[in-house]
């Protein structure tokens, strides 16, 4: 590269833009001392119904607790606020303790 100002112009650039592919499948498995095994699935659309809206959600089942999610995050407004909305499925099993868990929200930031 010349560093001279008058031929700083004449610098050839090369610039190489790859973006991620707008779908993503996750699998995963595991174990912890308190819930035993773990296998996990999670799905990612980055334009989901071809509007530009991202989906992110999941399933993880494990011996003792059970959790589904899914979420839609919406493409930001004219004013730069992105509004989403997801749902949640929770529940556990715990030496006889059963607990089950629903949530919806809806989010403007």
């Amino acid at each position: 590269i010349d560093r001279e100002p008058a031929a700083a112009a004449a610098t050839p650039i090369r610039i190489l833009v790859g973006e991620a592919k707008p779908k993503r499948l996750s699998l995963g498995a595991g174990f912890s001392s308190n819930n035993g095994y773990r296998a996990e699935v999670a799905y990612r659309n980055a334009n989901l119904f071809g509007r530009a809206w991202q989906l992110v959600s999941g399933l993880r089942i494990e011996q003792r607790e059970m959790l589904a999610y899914a979420d839609v995050f919406l493409p930001p407004d004219p004013a730069g606020y992105q509004d989403s909305f997801g749902a949640l499925h929770e529940r556990s099993d715990h030496e006889g303790l059963k607990v089950s868990r629903e949530a919806f929200g809806v989010t403007r930031t």
